[in-house]
């Protein structure tokens, strides 16, 4: 982090189905409402170091959508207009030609929307990549033959019909599974899972595409739990308490990899199986699973209603509307009369009206998708799949009262930006906990800096990773001037010798290669994130496992709120750390970045070797190594971004944005430090 920051006047410190369960006084409301519904129905992203991409600098102070919540407190996105940029999700996944599967059901009469639904995605679904579309059907003969563009398939599966429609509907979770495992492994990479009587009606492309995603039901999603109608009998498999509970979502589009569609559908099916042979039918059918898999293993990207919409639900301005429901005209007020009575019948019964099959949609993370060594994915949300989380009591999201309006929470390219109020710790730690992860945090502690360590450890200790497995790597040249620090169980100071050099701008440079050498040979087998961060600093306030990511970079508290001619990038074509004028999201310090040692190893590997290169051209970037860091940035995309309150200087102020100050640096006379 260099100081040359200055003072700023912000800155004073550091998707149709409506199923309302409605009760007492208003159940004329419930009335009115069900026949509308009843009329109406029927995982860094890497971009090439060569890839120049011009676009409006993310603003921080100016977040694109302040009246709706764009981020889970487990981090996964939400997906909205606005919320992200379409040229970078783009060249990421054009780089990975990906094949995306869209998978439909269209059994006996619900054929007769192929036609509309296949010529609306070939207008708008994944425009530009490669696409199968899976047709399960008993009636192959049947299947249209509509003009599709080069890399687009349609395959054609039959199936076996069944007498009701419930049973379709279940079944589904049956074939899905089965398929996954079969044949869509080794053909596509994400599922993309809806319904047949539906069109597309804008774009609907690699912004959708995660880990595991599912989508907010238009009816549902400004409703309070206790609104939601989740299956409520305790003797089902798809029970959900009344107090649990993050959303309602569709079971008409949800989707991700193919591996974790097997895995949700293969669990679904299995409750379901149980269910039938106790006698019991979910209240929503698979819908009713769907929603128990999401509460206890949370969807890594969510998308808003703009991807599932009826418009008889009517116009908001929140939703733009990208898949809508083919509308079938009922009219007449004995109908609703007899939907009345049946209503009460169903609800005296202990089940619900029919409701039409649904969709499902599959999609890959692209959050992860910036790095080169490995399929990347966001560890968080890739381990909240993996884990099956216990009940945690907490309060629910608000889609319409996003906890932090005032910034930018979350990047164009789906990366959170973490601030206090983002995020639930709860959930965060039982994931980690399960893991039982081991993070690294290594600090520099050449010459004089040495006397900054007593503070930096005890401080740390009570605040950095509580409750998790720590090492302290602590790279210095006088290791006996180490001090002992109490320290609890679990965590250790791990003391690694190592050269100084005369100028403390050498020594600052060659962090790079000693993280990337020690990466290699020691880190990788001994932790599995590591947090690098300077040594001249105090740990204030809670710093947790909320940081964790594949690769994080943490913004400067002197430039978060400025243009990019602001930015103290490189701006010398003939360094290797030469940033243009028009490129770059943010300033990053120095001081503060990290992930998993993979990505923390090819990061410094990276700039180590810029760094060298520009030595033996006679040139040292301007700000060092955090220079070389901002340019790596530039072109793989940090997976989360930590807010200025993770480093800050109080000679900046304190401003209203900076609900915390986490991590401080200390005062110091830097002319009686450096070089001594």
């Amino acid at each position: 982090m260099h100081k040359d920051q200055g003072k700023t006047g912000r800155v004073k410190g550091c998707f149709s189905k409506i199923h309302l369960h409605i009760l007492g006084f208003t159940l004329l409301l419930c009335f009115t409402f069900s026949y509308i519904w009843y009329v109406s129905s029927g995982t860094s992203s890497k971009v090439s170091d060569t890839t120049r991409m011009i676009y409006t600098k993310p603003q921080i102070l100016k977040p694109p959508r302040s009246d709706v919540l764009i981020m889970t407190p487990w981090f996964a996105p939400i997906v909205w207009e606005g919320t992200y940029n379409s040229d970078i999700l783009n060249e990421q996944f054009q780089q990975r030609n990906v094949t995306v599967g869209l998978t439909v059901f269209a059994i006996k009469k619900y054929v007769v929307f192929l036609k509309t639904f296949l010529e609306t995605a070939e207008t708008y679904f994944m425009v530009g990549h490669r696409v199968n579309y899976y047709i399960f059907t008993d009636r192959p003969e049947e299947v249209p033959k509509v003009a599709l563009k080069e890399g687009r398939n349609v395959v054609v599966l039959q199936v076996q019909n069944y007498p009701t429609w419930q049973e379709i509907s279940m079944r589904r979770m049956e074939m899905l599974s089965e398929f996954s495992q079969q044949r869509f492994i080794n053909e596509v990479s994400h599922l993309v899972c809806v319904d047949v009587d539906m069109r597309f009606n804008d774009q609907v492309g690699v912004e959708i595409l995660s880990d595991l995603f599912g989508t907010l039901h238009p009816g549902f999603y400004t409703a309070e739990r206790q609104s939601f109608s989740y299956e409520r009998r305790s003797a089902s498999q798809a029970y959900v308490p009344s107090n649990e509970g993050d959303f309602y979502y569709m079971g008409s589009i949800f989707g991700g990899t193919v591996m974790e569609i097997y895995k949700l559908t293969k669990q679904c099916h299995e409750a379901i199986m149980v269910d039938k042979a106790n006698g019991i039918e979910a209240v929503w059918q698979e819908e009713s699973h769907l929603n128990k898999y999401f509460v206890y293993h949370k969807p890594t990207k969510i998308l808003s209603p703009e991807y599932m919409w009826d418009d008889n639900l009517g116009k908001t301005g929140r939703v733009k509307g990208y898949f809508s429901k083919s509308h079938l005209h009922v009219l007449g007020c004995t109908l609703l009369l007899c939907f009345s009575f049946g209503y009460i019948w169903n609800m005296s019964n202990d089940s619900y009206l029919d409701t039409p099959i649904k969709i499902s949609n599959t999609m890959n993370s692209n959050t992860q998708d910036f790095h080169k060594i490995k399929p990347p994915s966001n560890h968080i949300l890739e381990d909240l799949l993996q884990i099956e989380l216990p009940r945690i009591i907490y309060t629910k999201p608000q889609i319409l009262k996003p906890p932090r309006s005032d910034v930018l929470t979350m990047t164009p390219w789906f990366a959170p930006i973490v601030w206090e109020g983002t995020y639930n710790s709860e959930i965060l730690n039982e994931v980690f906990r399960q893991r039982n992860v081991t993070v690294g945090l290594t600090a520099f502690a050449i010459k004089k800096y040495v006397v900054f360590l007593k503070t930096f450890l005890e401080t740390a200790e009570m605040y950095f990773m509580v409750g998790h497995r720590v090492n302290y790597y602590i790279f210095t040249d006088r290791p006996e001037e180490v001090p002992k620090v109490a320290l609890k169980e679990g965590r250790n100071v791990v003391v690694l010798q190592v050269q100084n050099y005369p100028r403390w701008q050498e020594i600052s440079m060659r962090r790079m290669e000693m993280l990337s050498e020690f990466s290699q040979q020691r880190f990788i087998n001994e932790v599995s994130y590591l947090v690098c961060v300077d040594v001249d600093m105090r740990f204030n306030d809670q710093v947790g496992v909320e940081i964790l990511s594949d690769l994080f970079g943490t913004l400067h508290p002197g430039f978060y709120a400025t243009v990019r001619r602001s930015f103290t990038y490189e701006r010398r074509p003939a360094s290797q750390a030469y940033v243009p004028s028009d490129e770059g999201d943010f300033y990053y310090a120095g001081g503060f970045f990290g992930g998993t040692v993979v990505e923390v190893y090819k990061l410094t590997k990276k700039c180590h070797e810029a760094i060298m290169v520009d030595k033996a051209n006679g040139i040292e970037a301007i700000w060092q190594e955090e220079s070389h860091l901002n340019k790596y940035f530039v072109y793989h995309k940090p997976t989360k971004i930590l807010s200025p309150e993770y480093l800050w200087d109080d000679n900046l102020g304190r401003p209203e944005i900076l609900k915390k100050r986490r991590f401080l640096a200390v005062r110091k006379n830097h002319a009686a430090i450096r070089n001594k």
